[in-house]
């Protein structure tokens, strides 16, 4: 479902006055589509000059000039508002118009009103959507890391899976990654990894270390023990292991485990890029802001460096 939502007022106006880029709005509000405009008055008569722009490429897609008796202002509001609404509309028919030619699916548009961050999850929840599907921008990474993207953004309330697209796709799913901490979200999303990609091999990824390592360390304690406190850990992460593939209904010739010591992030990029993955599904922890802050920020960093699909 192709989903156009337009951001409320209020948070349209905290650009009144300023000189921002297009691409900027955009990016902060989540929106593909800015719309400028400008008003003078000569007495009774008032010219109001607006036009849309592309957030993304900065070209102008539809510009139009008003001038109306001051008494006129709302009718040209909702004349101006109709116009915009209509080209956009276009816009997402011919785009699903395309979608249906190409790949013989059925597609519907949608047109609504208010803040992406909180429309799309609430549109989603109305549909009973089995799955959101988000395009993840690449651009302006620091900003996106440290204020979070619309689409990791998104995730943090949605309940309902979502997969953020970075890549053009060229063909099916072949491998999948999934991060596993042997809790009942990892083999949730395992389960419907294979579940929605049957053909696809899944490949387990646990990362362990030793409690407090960089402090033992720092404490003095000899090498030797840190090495054998290591190795208590991986006999664990094997063992634990077993019980989660156990627990699993995937075949055995579809899954491939891997365990490895280190930070489970720096694990995760770069298993991404040894093993060729094109897609990483990872459960969501998030039912409390603390399991979010503390949980969430694997999910923020997958997202923003990754650069396969994220499910």
């Amino acid at each position: 479902i192709s989903s156009l939502l337009v951001i409320a007022r209020n948070s349209a106006f905290t650009y009144k006055g300023k000189a921002v880029q297009v691409q900027e709005v955009g990016r902060e509000m989540g929106v593909r589509y800015v719309l400028e405009s400008s008003v003078q008055r000569a007495g009774d008569l008032v010219r109001i000059a607006v036009q849309l722009i592309d957030a993304i490429t900065g070209y102008h897609l539809w510009s139009e000039r008003y001038d109306r008796p001051l008494t006129d202002i709302f009718a040209v509001q909702d004349e101006i508002a109709q116009a915009i609404a209509a080209s956009l509309q276009a816009a997402l028919t011919e785009q699903a118009a395309h979608l249906i030619e190409k790949y013989s699916c059925p597609v519907e548009t949608l047109l609504r009103q208010g803040l992406a961050l909180n429309a799309i999850p609430e549109l989603a929840d109305e549909l009973q959507a089995d799955l959101l599907v988000m395009g993840v921008r690449g651009a302006h990474f620091v900003q996106e890391l440290l204020i979070g993207s619309t689409t990791e953004r998104v995730l943090r309330q949605t309940k309902r899976p979502l997969l953020a697209v970075k890549q053009r796709p060229r063909g099916a799913y072949r491998r999948v990654l999934v991060p596993v901490d042997f809790s009942p979200h990892a083999a949730a999303a395992a389960t419907t990894a294979h579940a929605w990609l049957p053909d696809a091999e899944v490949i387990l990824l646990h990362a362990f270390g030793v409690d407090m390592e960089s402090t033992l360390r720092f404490a003095g304690v000899a090498e030797e023990q840190i090495h054998e406190y290591r190795a208590r850990a991986r006999e664990t992460a094997f063992n634990s292991m077993s019980q989660f593939v156990d627990g699993l209904s995937i075949p055995a010739s579809r899954l491939t485990r891997v365990i490895v010591h280190g930070a489970p992030t720096l694990q995760i990029l770069e298993h991404e890029q040894s093993l060729d993955v094109d897609l990483i599904a990872m459960g969501k922890h998030g039912q409390s802001a603390l399991e979010e802050l503390l949980l969430g920020s694997i999910t923020k960093h997958v997202l923003a460096y990754s650069s396969s699909d994220v499910l």
